[in-house]
Formats: structure tokens, C-alpha cells, sequence
């Protein structure tokens, strides 16, 4: 990098401010926690990047799938861990500043001790900013300020491939993680705008604030959820990899998705919608109940079964339902297998089958699925739906056992 070839012009400081040397030692501690800890993401925001069309300027950095700045923050945090070790002492000892390309940059020394003992004098280079100062290089590691290659154009967030993850308990959390930072002042209004729902034109729908189809206005809107996030979540830092449950939620006619994190005693849960393949934050709250427990995969597999068993019962349609009632003959393959409309003595059992059901359910007027359990048997697993028929003369409630064969479900018993 240029930086190891760049003259500096050393101005020494006749003294160092109590300000100043709070500042640094505060961004050094925070620095050390940070290293400490191993992870690189809360380290971006406190480094140095340039701002475009003003050579002077400086702001903190912001990570957006750029892989240049995810090698140089992990670069970093190791570079801090090796100087600020977890298990010595240290303290800022000289503070000086100097000039280089346009930036006046503060330069920390540090005396590191271990067991009374010099351990190390690494250095540090900080950029001056109205939050905070910003990491510019520790000793002779990468700088993100100083690189000689300018940084690649940004993408936009939702190309990032952690939120557009298929598996909603990773994908939101990033989400609520991203929309955290922003709600702390480390994103732009702009682009929390793109993960905000906004009313659409008209009312049909929601879309995403940065939507030009919004009719509000994202600088309102935004501000307004991300501080009802910030409230919601209190001391609580999210990340992709905090573990949440996730759950479908009904909102305003719309089917939306809520994530709940447990954390201290409290379980902050935000709602998202699904808009245009996109999960939009509309709302959080700070605590709330624990979820049900999730619905089995199998029961909705098995209720739409029943349907068509039902359908094909009241129907006498033995062939469409025969391929879905197991084999319960006398050969080998007994319970191992659905029946074949094929096979005429399968054929023949099918309808014997669909007889004693309709009989067994008789006529109703409407039924509902009470619950799903299962069972492990000698013939395997068993899939079971409690089932309540309503009928003018009686209500009857009816279990029906299925085995699941080759990926089939099949029924096996009604009782």
C-alpha cells in the first residue's frame, strides 16, 4: 500500500487535551472489547473511509458485501488483539499528529504491560469525526483510508445474499440487524428505506419506502419505525447469527412473518412483510408471549390428504383414493406399501375400504382438524389427525392414522 511509502510530516503537540485523550482512550478500550470478541462487524463503523468528491473528508465505513473491506476489518481486529491483548495492561503514553495525504490523523502510542513488564509500544492512527474517532491503521496493517486501489461501488443492501437468505431465522435476524444500525446512526435514512414498509398510492398495498410508489414520505416514516425498533430491542445487539424463532403473523388482511429473540428476560419481536420477494420491517414491540410451538411439517401435508380422501369418499372414487390406503392383506409386504388400483384384488380392497369409511364418517355438515400427533408402532410411524365431524343428529370425532411409504402418506387406521 502507498501508505508504507508516503512521507509524514511529524507536528509534535505541546500537550494533550483532557478531551482529546478521553476520546482516544475511549475508542481504543471500545477498539480492545471489540477484538476481544472476534467479531469484525461491530469494527466497521468505527474505521475510517473516504468520502466521495471531498479529499478531507472522512465518515465511518460501512460494510455492504464489499469483500476488500471484510479482509481489511479482519485484518484489523487481529492487528488489535495482537497489540491490546486481553490479558496485559495498557495505557496511551505520546499523542502526536501528522499529515498525510490531505487527512490530519492522530497518532496514539500505546505501552502495553504484562506482569510489570514493557510488553509492546504498538501505534495507532485515528481520523478525527463529530461521533467518534476513526480507525485509520494500527502499526504498519491495511487502512481502509489509504488504500491504493479507491473503493468499488457500493451495492445496494438487498443484494446482499444474507437477506435474501432462504431460511427466515437467519435472513431476518440480518435484516433486524441492518435496520439496528441504522436506527444507531451507522446507515443512512436512504438506505433503511429499502428493508421499511411504506403505504402504497391508493392503498393497495404496502412497497418499500425507497419505492417511488410510496405515499409516504421515508423521511418521516423511517426515522419514526427505526426509533420504535430502537425502543423494542433496548441494549439487545442483534446480529445474523442471533438466534431467534420465527413465525407467520396476520396483519391488516396481509400474511407477515414475526421474529422473537429472547434476550434478559424479555422477548422484543419485530413484523415483516413479504412484499415483491422482499421482507419489509413494519412494526416491533419490546415483549410479548412466546410463540405457539411450530406446526409439523406433516400436518399440512396430511390435512390437504384428507381433503382429497374425503372428497373421493363421498364420491366412491376407489381408484384416486386407493394409491393413498395402505396394504393390510396377508402377503409379505403388509403395511409396507399403499394399495395398487392396478391390481384388481387391490382394487377390490380399495373399494371395501372406501365403503367402511363412509360409513364409519357418515353425512356431516362441516369437520375440523382438532390436533396432530404421532406415534411409533411395529408397522412404523404413525401420522395422526384428530378429526370433528359436525352433523345435525351428532357430533363425532374420528383419528385417522396414516404411515408414511416412499414419501406418500397413506391411511393406515381409523378409529
Amino acid at each position: 500500500m502507498r501508505l508504507l511509502t508516503l512521507a509524514l510530516l511529524l507536528l509534535p503537540v505541546p500537550g494533550l487535551a483532557q478531551i482529546a485523550e478521553f476520546r482516544v482512550t475511549a475508542a481504543l478500550d471500545t477498539l480492545a472489547q471489540i477484538a476481544e470478541g472476534g467479531d469484525a462487524s461491530p469494527l466497521t463503523p468505527r474505521l475510517a473511509c473516504p468520502v466521495d468528491g471531498d479529499s478531507r473528508g472522512v465518515a465511518p465505513c460501512v460494510y455492504r458485501g464489499d469483500p476488500r473491506m471484510e479482509d481489511t476489518a479482519g485484518a484489523l481486529i487481529n492487528a488489535i488483539y495482537e497489540a491490546l491483548p486481553p490479558d496485559a495492561g495498557w495505557v496511551p503514553d505520546a499523542v502526536t499528529t501528522r499529515t498525510l495525504e490531505e487527512h490530519t490523523l492522530t497518532e496514539v502510542q500505546v505501552k502495553v504491560r504484562r506482569n510489570g513488564m514493557l510488553a509492546g509500544q504498538p501505534v495507532f492512527l485515528f481520523a478525527d469525526h463529530a461521533t467518534r474517532p476513526l480507525l485509520v491503521q494500527v502499526n504498519r496493517g491495511p487502512s481502509m483510508l489509504l488504500a491504493d486501489a479507491p473503493p468499488p461501488e457500493e451495492p445496494s443492501m438487498l443484494d446482499l445474499p444474507i437477506l435474501r437468505a432462504p431460511d427466515l431465522s437467519v435472513q431476518l435476524p440480518a435484516r433486524a440487524a441492518f435496520l439496528q444500525l441504522a436506527a444507531e446512526g451507522e446507515l443512512s435514512i436512504s438506505d433503511a428505506a429499502t428493508l421499511v414498509a411504506c403505504r402504497m398510492e391508493g392503498g393497495a398495498g404496502p412497497v418499500a419506502c425507497s419505492d417511488e410508489r410510496s405515499a409516504q414520505d421515508p423521511a418521516e416514516r423511517v426515522p419514526q419505525v427505526l426509533a420504535e425498533l430502537d425502543f423494542a430491542l433496548g441494549d439487545t445487539r442483534i446480529t445474523p447469527r442471533t438466534q431467534a424463532v420465527v413465525a407467520p403473523h396476520q396483519m391488516d388482511g396481509f400474511t407477515g412473518t414475526q421474529v422473537q429473540f429472547e434476550v434478559d428476560g424479555r422477548r422484543p419481536t419485530l413484523f415483516f412483510m413479504e412484499v415483491e420477494g422482499a421482507y419489509l420491517y413494519v412494526s416491533a414491540h419490546p415483549d410479548m408471549d412466546p410463540f405457539p410451538e411450530p406446526v409439523p411439517a406433516a400436518q399440512p401435508r396430511l390435512e390437504a390428504l384428507l381433503a382429497d380422501l374425503l372428497g373421493w369418499i363421498e364420491a366412491g372414487d376407489a381408484e384416486a383414493a386407493a394409491p393413498h390406503l395402505v396394504y393390510r392383506g396377508d402377503g409379505s409386504d403388509r403395511w409396507q406399501r399403499a394399495l395398487d388400483p392396478n391390481n384388481a384384488d387391490d382394487l377390490i380392497a380399495a373399494r371395501r375400504a372406501v365403503r367402511q369409511l363412509a360409513s364409519a364418517i357418515g353425512t356431516y355438515d362441516a369437520y375440523t382438524v382438532l390436533s396432530y400427533f404421532s406415534d411409533t408402532e411395529s408397522e412404523g410411524t404413525w401420522h395422526v389427525l384428530q378429526v370433528e365431524f359436525e352433523a345435525p343428529e351428532e357430533t363425532k370425532t374420528i383419528l385417522f392414522a396414516f404411515l408414511l411409504i416412499d414419501d406418500v402418506f397413506v391411511l393406515g387406521d381409523v378409529d
